[in-house]
């Protein structure tokens, strides 16, 4: 609400104090803190994953990504579809797509149309 109101420092500063403690508070604060290193964010999200939270899996899969760790990033998206996450299952498929594992990448894309994910449609038409 701080950040809609245009209090941006305000709402960093109540991330930065909740971040260690709540997953979602953390999963923002590397969204918007663009004073947090790469490695930081890895591993403040790193922890709230060992501690159970699965809502850090995606963004923490993004930087994996982002960092060139396909294997890791895998393992973080694999774990999320594990634990029901709607969004996974796309993620998972294109990132297999992506990583040359077209085939088992389509399957978790179709699973994806087939729950209704929107985003999934462009990459079985690309097929």
């Amino acid at each position: 609400m701080l950040r809609a109101l245009g209090h941006d420092a305000e709402a960093l500063d109540v991330l930065r104090r909740a971040a260690a403690d709540d997953a979602e508070a953390a999963v923002e604060l590397v969204k918007h803190d663009r004073a947090l290193t790469p490695d930081d964010a890895v591993r403040l999200l790193e922890s709230h994953r060992d501690a159970g939270a699965v809502d850090v899996l995606i963004p923490l899969s993004n930087l994996y990504e982002e960092r060139g760790d396909d294997d890791a990033a895998l393992s973080a998206l694999q774990a999320s579809y594990d634990a029901g996450e709607p969004h996974a299952a796309l993620n998972l498929g294109v990132l297999l797509i992506r990583t040359g594992r077209e085939d088992e990448g389509r399957e978790y894309v179709r699973e994806a149309a087939l729950r209704g994910d929107e985003l999934a449609r462009p990459w079985l038409d690309e097929g």
